[in-house]
């Protein structure tokens, strides 16, 4: 005999569409990791064999592992090139995770980013299934459509900042708009830097994607603008993956005698940061670029959270960001870092060397920021806010 339903554990399908490892799927393998176990039965999806699978506990679920080749691939020239191809795609692949869906009985689908909504949030409103969107960063300028499409998809919505909150909802349609929940990024702890370790050099540490809107040209042409004395002092280590040719071209032309270590990616950037005096964030707002003689690449760029900020001040160090957008709520100035003009390399020079020339200054600020993200950013904060939202849904739902 079977349990009555109300005994029945509730099943949950983590779906997340990106390739690598970054901000997403880190905070979606934080939330299906500590989901109780006699409550929910955790699943998660990806569209191919992705990293977050690989890591994910329920890593044997692949629900839509026969995503067509051309779908996976297409970044758009599909769909320029001929619409209706994308239809003729993407409708078996809708019809069969459909099924899939409703034979599983689902109670909850949490989706990661807008192609997740797109891929399977559609057949999982039609299988009756309430629909979760995490909203990770900004709307970007141009494509309204998109968020309003993945807004009418979504149940219900999580921002991961006020500014994320307050951008969506400018854009999205009313019914959720109006219901979107603020509920940072957590990470679990980790033991903090040894402030008495005394080193040769000041280490200064920049983690993130080598892409223009992560402004690793803005640190760049900073230390540039650094005097002799005090650029003899430092070192730079760079952890990231490059993503356009002519981007990493270009700060490594720039990172020409200056002290710097391009390290490529790493999967130890808690390790990294705990070794170093000062993290960077210069993500940017807007820049043009000139690509070598072809047409100006124009950049616009939204920051709605960042986690390499999180990250250094749960690691004791100092942090040095941007002021823009939701980092802006992550690390507050002259408490748990300092902030400069986003894309402003003259400032950002100005306040590394004040951080330079007054190590109490940075211990201080690596205090506030321990103390910050203890007080906002657990994991077991952002934990208990998004359960007890699964619970609400489920139960709103049924």
């Amino acid at each position: 005999m079977s349990k009555p339903e109300a005994y029945r554990r509730r099943k949950i399908l983590f779906h997340n569409s990106y390739p690598g490892i970054h901000g997403s799927q880190k905070m979606a393998l934080l939330l299906l990791s500590g989901l109780p176990e006699k409550e929910w039965e955790v699943w998660a999806g990806a569209p191919f064999d992705t990293a977050f699978l690989q890591e994910s506990v329920a890593a044997e679920f692949r629900l839509d592992g026969k995503l067509p080749e051309g779908l996976r691939v297409f970044r758009g020239k599909l769909l320029r090139r001929n619409p209706l191809s994308v239809l003729f795609l993407i409708l078996p692949y809708w019809w069969r995770t459909w099924r899939t869906l409703k034979r599983k009985k689902f109670d909850l689908l949490y989706a990661s980013n807008e192609r997740c909504l797109f891929l399977i949030g559609i057949p999982a409103r039609l299988a009756g299934i309430p629909v979760l969107w995490h909203i990770q960063s900004g709307f970007r300028m141009g494509k309204p459509w998109v968020h309003r499409l993945a807004g009418r998809i979504a149940t219900r919505a999580v921002a991961v900042s006020e500014a994320v909150r307050s951008d969506a909802g400018l854009v999205l349609p009313k019914r959720i708009s109006s219901k979107i929940v603020l509920i940072y990024n957590g990470l679990e702890d980790v033991a903090p830097k040894n402030q008495s370790i005394s080193q040769q050099k000041t280490r200064l540490f920049y983690a993130g994607a080598i892409t223009p809107e992560k402004g690793l040209h803005v640190l760049l042409d900073a230390l540039h603008l650094l005097p002799p004395s005090l650029l003899a002092t430092i070192s730079l280590q760079v952890a990231g993956e490059s993503k356009e040719q002519w981007y990493d071209d270009l700060v490594r032309e720039k990172a020409q005698d200056l002290p710097v270590q391009f390290l490529g990616y790493r999967d130890d950037v808690p390790d990294l940061l705990v070794q170093s005096d000062i993290a960077i964030v210069p993500s940017i707002e807007s820049a043009v670029f000139d690509q070598n003689g072809s047409s100006p690449k124009l950049i616009h760029w939204k920051e709605g959270f960042n986690l390499v900020a999180l990250e250094g001040m749960r690691a004791g160090v100092a942090v040095l960001a941007a002021a823009t957008y939701g980092l802006k709520e992550v690390v507050e100035d002259g408490q748990s870092g300092l902030h400069f003009e986003a894309g402003n390399a003259e400032d950002l020079a100005r306040k590394l060397a004040l951080l330079l020339a007054q190590p109490q200054l940075r211990q201080t600020l690596a205090k506030g920021g321990r103390e910050r993200f203890a007080q906002h950013f657990s994991a077991a904060a952002m934990r208990s806010r998004f359960y007890a939202l699964f619970e609400t849904m489920v139960e709103t739902h049924g």
